[in-house]
């Protein structure tokens, strides 16, 4: 039983997460998974979930949740089914056939939920908001530029499509590490232009573009410690930087631009290569000033 906490009256955020009632590992789909294959505590999962949950709604999150398939051992990772800009879910299509039944349980709580759904063309693979970062201006909103991934799990060319559906720049950057098999294991964007990169899981020539839009002192190189931590896959509420955990380094950059990290260990979710960010799916805000009267 999940007992969320409730909402603060003014959340400033909103996060649909899947709770772990059927999370499993069955079958290995990237590196974290070999070897864990069987490996999670039911009863652990629960917990950590419930912890990361309620620590999200202290920090002025509202959490909402999306029923669990049985079928779905993946659904816990919420991030990836696609990415929701201000009144639209942006639909994505996964690599691989164990995660396609997630597809259609999250279109109708969107759907049900006011939501207008965009699909992915067919023949496009895109895998959501694990890939697809959204840049935030300094209340945390929709700035009108995104960060895609692409290389492993998800094709450029679905890019296309995204540009002309949301109207927002976007940047494209090729993973080459298997580790970074989504883009939200190597890269955080952080409200008002700052940004957490680990840049060895990048084509150098996508770094140099990310360093183009930032100050140096406001990008953070994460090194292995960092990425093996998974320090970057951080659910950003207000100013606090929610993760599994992070080095000190990292924690000390954080603190010194007054952002506040907070750790919250999922060992039980790293098993199977997700992390925090993994777990949510943001609704992202736009903007006051282009919300509808």
């Amino acid at each position: 039983m999940h007992r969320l906490a409730e909402a603060p009256a003014k959340a400033i955020e909103t996060i649909l997460m899947c709770p772990p009632r059927h999370y499993r590992i069955d079958y290995a789909i990237n590196p974290y998974m070999t070897g864990n294959v069987g490996r999670i505590d039911p009863a652990l999962a629960v917990d950590e979930w419930d912890r990361l949950a309620s620590l999200l709604t202290r920090l002025g999150a509202r959490i909402e949740v999306v029923t669990p398939l049985q079928s779905a051992p993946d659904q816990v990772f919420m991030s990836d089914p696609g990415v929701t800009i201000g009144n639209t879910f942006y639909c994505g299509r996964f690599k691989y056939s164990e995660r396609q039944a997630e597809i259609e349980t999250v279109k109708d709580w969107m759907t049900s939920h006011d939501f207008e759904v965009r699909q992915l063309p067919e023949g496009l693979v895109w895998e959501g908001n694990g890939e697809l970062l959204v840049g935030l201006d300094g209340q945390g909103a929709a700035d009108g530029v995104l960060f895609g991934g692409y290389g492993i799990r998800s094709q450029m060319e679905a890019y296309e499509w995204l540009r002309e559906a949301t109207g927002f720049e976007i940047l494209t950057i090729q993973l080459t590490d298997p580790r970074c098999f989504h883009l939200d294991v190597c890269f955080t964007v952080l409200p008002g232009g700052y940004f957490l990169i680990y840049s060895e899981g990048m084509a150098p020539s996508d770094v140099a573009k990310i360093r183009d839009r930032a100050p140096a002192d406001r990008i953070y190189d994460a090194d292995e410690e960092d990425l093996a931590l998974f320090g970057l896959n951080a659910v950003i509420v207000r100013r606090n930087v929610v993760v599994h955990n992070m080095s000190e380094r990292m924690a000390r950059w954080l603190r010194d631009r007054d952002f506040t990290p907070c750790l919250c260990p999922i060992d039980q979710f790293v098993r199977g290569g997700g992390s925090a960010k993994c777990l949510t799916q943001k609704l992202h805000r736009l903007p006051a000033c282009v919300q509808p009267a």
